[in-house]
């Protein structure tokens, strides 16, 4: 039995502004008026209806307790309606020895399609014995507010270096509703970013392998070899050089698990490849991945990208999985799991230096952001702030943090299995500044969440 059923106004990272509670004042639940949905995973949205009872001391005062359920219809429609009003509408909720209170966004509403105002009862009591609330809610049940910032280890680069892990509260996966993409002495603003979340589903989280030096490919194709150039420009001081002595379109080198890690059972997962290249000379080439197992004969092409004449960039290649099949891969299987690199010679003359790969997990929360402004500027702290909003909508901002937060300028964002899993969790990051890829690119995250839940939540 619920103690507590309320519908609460309010914003999302606010106070409550406004309650009216649906089991004191005046209502109360009828007998089994409630039924609670149970939401899936591919629920964007679940329905209930809530069967009320309302009493009053006079009909002027039960048209008043009915005038307040009327208001909070109208309320839960505005938000559904308007983007820019700030308040939503909560179902929040307790069962008798629950520890503490849930509560979901309701989405869209529904007044009783009609109620019972002329049998005796309602003329001698100024009751209404049945009137149904219907409500459409989010799938998910959350807390009360947010947990957060949490703290974490920053990583070291931003190529393919993992953050130190953070614990996700919550038995369901959690929204992420805020996180601070932030400067950590960047010489240069980074402009873009890849993020990809990882727990212990795939494996040991800690194992995964998110950095793939080209250098140490276990096999190197036409006019490729691995070389040390000694600049400082390369991240391990290692690459795969190809020099186009045959210009056409080949396989220039071959990276597998087993050349990188030799944890290759906490490998498994669906990744965004990002090549980390240049070209030197006048050369401008097209460069492809594929993927497969190492010594077989069948592989998966991706795209073409086009690299043209200049210092390293990070390009996105595509998306590849470990296992590169169907088969039920482990052990030696997943050793052999692949990457192959293509290239071709479309213009001019130099050669191509292939730094690595970054391999950022897709399957658990991932996020490309362009268009970021993340930089020390002279004192003036640039950040980026990612946003998931109740209705799992999602908005991205470059703002100055030291500016009470002031925007200046919209962040372009694309999201891919949003939200963060329960449990520990950690990121893998690939990033640069607007005109090239330096070792010294580096940010941080912030992540602030809110805990999830499909049924319960209990004492948690």
């Amino acid at each position: 039995m619920a103690t507590i059923l309320q519908l609460v106004r309010r914003e999302d990272f606010g106070s409550d502004i406004e309650t009216l509670d649906l089991l004191s004042g005046g209502f109360k639940i009828a007998n089994d008026g409630w039924i609670q949905a149970v939401g899936n995973e591919d629920d964007r949205s679940v329905s209930e209806v809530i069967t009320l009872r309302a009493d009053g001391s006079s009909d002027n005062d039960l048209s008043t307790k009915l005038q307040s359920l009327d208001t909070k219809v109208k309320q839960i429609i505005w938000h559904r309606d308007d983007a820019e009003e700030r308040y939503g509408v909560w179902l929040r909720t307790k069962m008798e020895n629950e520890s503490n209170t849930r509560q979901a966004l309701i989405v869209n509403a529904r007044r009783s399609p009609g109620i019972l105002l002329n049998a005796p009862y309602v003329r001698n009591n100024s009751i209404v014995r049945e009137y149904q609330l219907g409500v459409n809610r989010s799938p998910w049940w959350e807390a009360t507010a947010h947990d957060g910032p949490l703290s974490m280890t920053d990583p070291a680069d931003a190529l393919g270096s993992l953050t130190g892990s953070i614990t996700i509260p919550g038995s369901h996966q959690a929204r992420l509703s805020l996180m601070d993409i932030r400067d950590i002495s960047s010489p240069i603003a980074i402009s873009k970013a890849w993020i990809g979340a990882r727990s212990d589903r795939f494996g040991v989280k800690e194992n995964l392998q998110a950095w793939w030096n080209l250098g140490n490919s276990g096999t190197f194709g036409l006019n490729t070899s691995a070389v040390a150039p000694g600049d400082g420009t390369a991240k391990d001081n290692l690459i795969a050089r190809c020099t186009f002595v045959t210009p056409s379109m080949q396989p220039r080198c071959t990276i597998k698990v087993e050349n990188v890690t030799a944890n290759d059972t906490d490998q498994r997962g669906r990744f965004a490849v990002i090549l980390r290249a240049r070209t030197d000379g006048s050369a401008f080439a097209a460069v492809r991945i594929a993927s497969g197992f190492y010594s077989a004969s069948t592989w998966a092409v991706k795209e073409k990208i086009i690299i043209p004449t200049g210092s390293y960039q990070l390009y996105a290649m595509g998306e590849v999985t470990f296992p590169p099949s169907d088969i039920p891969a482990s052990g030696s299987d997943m050793k052999e799991s692949a990457i192959r690199v293509d290239a071709q010679l479309l213009s001019g003359s130099g050669n191509l230096d292939m730094n690595g790969l970054c391999l950022i997990p897709v399957n658990e929360g991932f996020m490309y952001l362009s268009n970021l402004q993340v930089f020390d500027d002279a004192g003036v702290d640039k950040r980026a702030r990612v946003y998931q909003l109740p209705d799992d909508t999602f908005a991205a901002w470059n703002f100055i943090s030291s500016a009470t937060n002031k925007p200046i300028g919209k962040v372009d964002l694309t999201i891919q299995n949003p939200g963060l899993p329960a449990g520990s969790v950690l990121f893998a990051v690939a990033g640069q500044n607007s005109s090239l890829s330096r070792l010294d690119d580096r940010f941080g995250l912030s992540p602030t969440v809110m805990r999830r839940y499909a049924t319960l939540r209990g004492s948690a």
